[in-house]
């Protein structure tokens, strides 16, 4: 397995489907069907950007997993300082080729990216649908520290 910067939208895009096709499965009035076209856009348009990171996981030529971070500032307030954080977006493996350590791998590399730009806190957010995503984060060193809950009416 290869750990390496991906600048290849449709290659991103077309991993992305099984992740956005299981939020539109649960959350069909937020999430929009996947369209090959239109992802692919919002990739190309994100890997032009100096504030994204997309890090892939390749076994030979084959993208099996994924990481797109974002590199955010939020400005002080007179409740809170300011802060810049990288916010995990996006990450995926692809199911035959989880339980090999892929996603720490990932996890690995964005870490000391952030740490090498001076970065010291990462964000991610965990739709109800993942919830086994909470214990891998945590098991990750991840803390919970926001809990964001809604109701539809």
């Amino acid at each position: 397995m290869d750990i390496r910067d991906v600048n290849d939208a449709g290659l991103i895009a077309g991993l992305n489907k099984p992740l956005l096709d299981m939020h539109v499965s649960r959350h069909p009035l937020v999430f929009k069907p996947f369209d090959k076209e239109s992802v692919t856009a919002y990739f190309n348009d994100c890997i032009s950007r100096p504030e994204f990171i997309h890090i892939g996981a390749f076994e030979g030529d084959e993208l099996v997993g994924f990481l797109q971070g974002e590199i955010k500032e939020k400005p002080d307030t007179v409740f809170s300082y300011p802060i810049i954080y990288l916010h995990i977006h996006q990450m995926y493996v692809l199911a035959n080729h989880r339980k090999k350590g892929i996603g720490r791998s990932l996890l690995d590399t964005i870490r000391k990216r952030a740490k090498k730009l001076g970065i010291k806190k990462i964000i991610v957010a965990i739709w109800d649908i993942e919830n086994n995503m909470i214990d891998y984060y945590k098991s990750y060193g991840f803390e919970i520290s926001l809990t964001s809950m809604h109701i539809t009416i």
